[in-house]
């Protein structure tokens, strides 16, 4: 019985944490600064904890305020409310594979109330089952689709470069040295910089003024706009 008791209490405490830390993230949306928000799946935390720790790094580095939140927990509020103060919503690579697809909705009335987002790689692009889906969440405001793995399979994935035309160069605010010859990203001693780049497909025209980047796959046969 008392055993029962312990483990009963310890339940408990970890509903009890669980929900307060919900509670802080719903709270903080609240609060009338101009935070970034990084959102998350909770799902994936554990397993790709690295890569909030990495945007943790870059923003504090450069004094931006951020809050974390639980996907789950944003599409709860009302968009309008969250767009009058948090502008910017990242969307880390890893941390958000799988998204409700109430996401796709409520980003675009965020979007229509003067927010905007930030899509790395792969935000979206899977189902609650774990399957790729035919077409990624994010892909409207992308202009392209970002998930072609049921029409190309695994060839849909590769390793890249990053080209940035010297016209970008300032407003991107890449340092001095950083660029080889053929304007591919680099890093200083260590040459081209390999990047996991992925096949998409444009669903819309996008002009040239709105092309900051190209990555070009290891072959140089695919260039991809970002």
């Amino acid at each position: 019985m008392k055993k029962f008791l312990v483990f009963l209490f310890l339940i408990l405490v970890v509903i009890f944490l669980f929900s307060f830390k919900n509670l802080l993230e719903i709270y903080s949306l609240w609060g009338k600064d101009f935070a970034v928000l990084i959102v998350y799946n909770p799902n994936f935390l554990k397993e790709h904890s690295y890569i909030m720790n990495a945007y943790r790094s870059v923003l504090e580095e450069e004094g931006v305020i951020y809050k974390e939140v639980s996907i789950f927990n944003l599409i709860t509020f009302d968009p309008k409310i969250v767009a009058d103060f948090k502008k910017i919503i990242i969307f880390p690579n890893g941390l958000n594979q799988y998204l409700p697809k109430e996401a796709g909705p409520w980003v675009r009335n965020y979007l229509s109330y003067g927010g905007n987002i930030f899509v790395s790689y792969d935000a979206g692009i899977k189902d609650f089952k774990n399957e790729y889906l035919e077409k990624a969440l994010f892909s409207e405001f992308v202009g392209a689709n970002y998930i072609t793995y049921k029409k190309y399979k695994v060839s849909c994935f590769t390793l890249g470069y990053l080209y940035i035309d010297k016209t970008r160069k300032e407003f991107l605010e890449i340092p001095y040295g950083k660029l080889e010859k053929e304007n591919l990203l680099g890093g200083y001693a260590y040459g081209n910089l390999e990047y996991p780049i992925v096949r998409v497909e444009e669903e819309k025209d996008i002009k040239e003024n709105e092309i900051y980047a190209l990555t070009i796959s290891q072959d140089g046969k695919n260039i991809l706009e970002l």
